[in-house]
C-alpha cells in the first residue's frame, strides 16, 4: 500500500506486517495530496503529486524482482526516447501543457524516474487500466484543470479548453473508449475517440460530486 503524507514523503507498506518498506520525500514545501499504482501486472509503478508537480516512481525493495524493476524503468523511460527523435512538437510562443524531465540525481537514486509539472496543483490522479494513460484533475486550474498524459511519449493534453464548472475528480470507464469528468454539480461522460459529449448526468446535489458518484456514473456509463 502506498500513503502521501503533509510533511511531502511518500511512503510504501507491506499490508502483511504493517511496517514501512519504502519512502521518499518528494517537497519541503507541498504536501502529498494523491497517490496512485499504475494498474498493470507487469510493472511496478507508483504515481504521486506534490504541488504542481507530479512523479512516477519505481519504489525500491529487496522483494521486488530485478526484471519487474528494470521493466518498470524501461517503460518510464521510453518516453524520453520518443521526445529526443523530434516526435514531439510545441506551439512557438505557447506554453506547453505540461513539462516532463528527470527530477534529479537526489531523487532518481531513490527510484522516482519522472517529475511531470503543470499549472496548477494536482488533487487527482487516475489510470487507465492499460497503463499508458492517466488523467490529472487540478481544480483550481480553470481551463487546464484536467489533463490527460501519455506515459509512452511524455505528452501531455488538455481535453477541454471550455468547462462548465470547477472540476473536482476523473476518471477513465475501465471497458469503453469513455471520459467522466465530475464538476461541483454535475458529471459528464465523453466519448475519446469522437472527441464529443455524450452525456451529462444532475444528481441533484447542491455541492461537490465525491468520487463515489462517480464511480457509480461509470458503471451505469457502461449501459445507456
Amino acid at each position: 500500500m502506498a500513503s502521501g503524507g503533509n510533511d511531502g514523503t511518500v511512503r510504501v507498506w507491506e499490508l502483511l506486517t504493517g511496517r514501512q518498506i519504502w519512502s521518499v520525500k518528494l517537497s519541503s514545501e507541498e504536501p502529498v495530496s494523491a497517490v496512485r499504482w499504475r494498474p498493470t501486472k507487469d510493472t511496478f509503478i507508483l504515481a504521486a503529486a506534490a504541488g504542481e508537480d507530479i512523479f512516477l516512481m519505481v519504489p525500491t525493495h529487496p522483494g521486488i524482482a530485478p526484471d519487474l524493476d528494470q521493466t518498470s524503468r524501461n517503460i518510464l523511460d521510453a518516453g524520453f526516447g520518443y521526445a529526443t527523435n523530434g516526435q514531439l512538437h510545441t506551439v512557438p510562443g505557447k506554453e506547453p501543457p505540461a513539462k516532463w524531465a528527470r527530477p534529479g540525481t537526489k531523487l532518481e537514486d531513490e527510484g522516482v524516474r519522472i517529475r511531470v509539472t503543470v499549472r496548477s496543483a494536482v488533487k487527482v490522479i487516475s489510470w487507465h487500466r492499460r497503463g499508458d494513460h492517466f488523467t490529472t484533475v487540478s481544480p483550481s486550474g480553470q481551463r487546464s484543470s484536467v489533463a490527460i498524459h501519455t506515459l509512452s511519449k511524455h505528452l501531455t493534453q488538455i481535453p477541454f479548453r471550455k468547462l462548465s464548472g470547477l472540476a473536482q475528480t476523473a476518471a477513465f470507464h475501465p471497458l469503453r473508449p469513455l471520459f467522466f469528468v465530475a464538476t461541483q454539480r454535475t458529471v459528464r461522460c465523453y466519448d475519446l475517440q469522437k472527441m464529443e459529449l455524450v452525456k451529462v448526468l444532475q444528481p441533484g446535489a447542491k455541492w461537490y460530486v465525491s468520487r463515489k458518484l462517480l464511480q457509480s456514473a461509470i458503471v451505469h456509463g457502461g449501459t445507456y
